[in-house]
């Protein structure tokens, strides 16, 4: 899925949440106190961004995003600023053949022998970002088989890039968390916002 937009580098944010949203409901008995619970589809990354002490520059390109998110209807291309994974990040690893779904996928110029993901390390692959569930090591080819969730919610293409150092997943502007912002004396003159705080969530539409 591609974004939109790119994520503005000179944005730096100050700091930021992530959470993994899950699509499920719970169900529970009144007469033997007994749950019950369904998946969904639809699970998600949501952000939340804290920016201070911006500079001008910073502040229109804040104001930039604002005005051309369109209420959410587009997309950034957004870095995950701060992934702990240590792997090697010069390995362009990418798909290996099309019409791969669920949760494995076949991938590629990891490196021979190289640990390609630990258990928990995050990537993302066509704009979605997901959760390595076991240690991938490549195989004497660079070849490896990631496992993961969610689910992939759309095929990648033989040859996309994977992201993990660091993820790269597609976020819209989440419309009913505006951004709340304040400025000091004589800030209305230059423009500038000091600091400000907006929220994001994975697209899945």
């Amino acid at each position: 899925m591609q974004a939109d937009f790119e994520y503005p580098a000179l944005l730096l944010v100050n700091s930021a949440s992530w959470e993994y949203e899950v699509n499920t409901r719970s169900f529970v008995s009144p007469f033997t106190n007994t749950a019950q619970v369904v998946e969904a589809q639809g699970h998600k990354w949501r952000a939340t961004f804290n920016y201070q002490n911006l500079t001008k520059e910073q502040s229109h390109l804040l104001r930039w995003m604002e005005a051309v998110s369109k209420g959410g209807s587009k997309s950034f291309a957004i870095p995950m600023q701060g992934n702990d994974y240590l792997g090697n990040a010069t390995l362009a690893a990418v798909v290996s053949g099309a019409g791969q779904g669920g949760t494995t996928l076949e991938t590629s110029n990891w490196g021979p022998n190289a640990v390609a993901l630990e258990v928990g390390s995050l990537f993302s692959v066509n704009g979605e970002m997901k959760t390595s569930t076991a240690r991938v090591v490549a195989n004497g080819s660079g070849v490896a088989t990631l496992q993961f969730e969610p689910p992939l919610r759309d095929t990648p293409n033989s040859g996309e890039r994977i992201h993990y150092n660091p993820p790269i997943p597609t976020m819209r502007r989440v419309v009913n968390e505006s951004a709340s912002q304040s400025l000091t004396n004589g800030s209305e003159m230059t423009g500038t916002l000091v600091a400000t705080s907006i929220g994001f969530e994975e697209k899945i539409f």
